[in-house]
């Protein structure tokens, strides 16, 4: 256990990502994950973001077989083994249910608002480290099982984001609706939302489809389960149909477990979402699976080093543009420092054919004739 352990470790120390955004992790809490296991069927889900080296987070428990009485970070330790409190997640908040049939839960959650909630938590590099390599795992414990009812290892999550429209159809259809769904891979479990409006058609059913490249067709791998059809009420806002995961009773399914093959087909962008109506029962929306850009770089974010670039700018294989690996306002020395940047970033660029050399020489001049790095002068008043 130990040589696993620190064999993870130093894999982070080499692979950790020098992203400067936010990194998404989520949780699985059952019973079965506890050690030792119990029968609780309840599923908890947990929800953490790494900023920097600041951790928030949402812990999600349905009160429906026990009381939540605390809930923990702890680690390191790979599932199956134990280890120390990490951090404490504070007291839980009540939620009551719905009329649309939702059921009551638990949350713990940042930032604190004593006695309820806690952080966010600032982390070592050490822990950091140790968060990367899934090495931390949540624990909620009840009146009735004070050792441990709910586990869940803290990992990674991958984004998937699906855009569904009729042109996308094979064959191609007219219906203008435009549809959303938003997929999160942790480890090999996929869970999902899917959002429909309902204004020119409601939705009968959703799949996921594959393996298929855009514009041709597979086969059902999942069914989305049933749609809840919500109108707009005296809100105002639109009508719509939505099917999330985990699964309740008669609406939505999952989560999924992906074997190793459908985890490379969907990193491959090989899977599509498929929604059907009355009009169109072979198919009324469709979009490809495909990872979460929320710059529109190019770079999926969960690769990105450099989120939010400005929009049409040039970038590398890391998402980085030319103003972000070299920005003007940055903490330089000097105004000789700054070009030096610029000149051996817009040299990279060249040979990797993102800029051409007359455009390289362009943006060179400019950044000579610019105030980059310079000192800013105070002028001098007469008291």
């Amino acid at each position: 256990m130990k040589k696993h352990l620190r064999i993870l470790i130093l894999l982070a120390w080499v692979v950790t990502a020098q992203a400067q955004g936010t990194l998404k992790f989520s949780a699985r809490l059952t019973g079965a994950d506890e050690v030792p296991p119990n029968n609780d069927p309840t599923i908890g889900t947990g929800t953490f973001w790494l900023t920097g080296d600041s951790l928030s987070f949402l812990v999600n428990i349905p009160a429906v077989t026990f009381t939540a009485q605390s809930a923990y970070i702890q680690g390191p330790a790979l599932p199956g083994a134990e280890a120390p409190i990490v951090f404490d997640l504070g007291g839980p908040v009540f939620h009551s249910g719905n009329s649309l049939g939702a059921p009551p839960f638990y949350s713990f959650g940042s930032p604190a608002s004593p006695p309820f909630g806690a952080g966010p938590f600032t982390l070592t590099e050490e822990q950091i480290v140790q968060l990367e390599s899934g090495l931390c795992y949540v624990h909620v414990t009840s009146f009735t099982q004070p050792d441990g009812q709910l586990r869940g290892q803290i990992l990674l999550s991958h984004q998937f984001t699906v855009c569904l429209r009729g042109s996308n159809e094979v064959p191609p259809n007219t219906e203008q609706t435009v549809g959303k769904a938003t997929f999160t891979l942790t480890g090999h479990v996929l869970d999902f939302y899917v959002a429909i409006p309902a204004e020119s058609f409601v939705t009968t059913g959703g799949t996921i489809n594959g393996p298929a490249l855009a514009g041709s067709n597979g086969p059902i791998i999942f069914d989305l389960g049933a749609f809840l059809c919500h109108d707009g009420g005296s809100t105002g806002d639109p009508p719509f149909c939505e099917s999330a995961s985990p699964g309740a009773v008669l609406v939505g399914a999952g989560p999924f477990r992906l074997t190793d093959e459908q985890l490379t087909q969907l990193q491959d962008a090989l899977w599509y979402v498929n929604i059907t109506s009355a009009m169109h029962p072979n198919g009324a929306l469709r979009g490809q699976m495909l990872p979460a850009d929320g710059d529109g770089d190019g770079v999926p974010d969960d690769q990105d080093e450099c989120p939010n670039t400005a929009p049409g700018a040039v970038v590398d294989a890391n998402g980085c543009s030319l103003d972000q690996l070299c920005p003007c306002d940055g903490n330089w020395r000097s105004h000789a420092q700054y070009l030096s940047c610029l000149i051996r970033v817009t040299r990279q660029f060249q040979r990797q054919g993102l800029i051409t050399a007359s455009e390289r020489r362009a943006i060179v001049r400019e950044a000579l004739r610019s105030d980059c790095g310079k000192p800013v002068r105070k002028r001098w008043r007469k008291p």
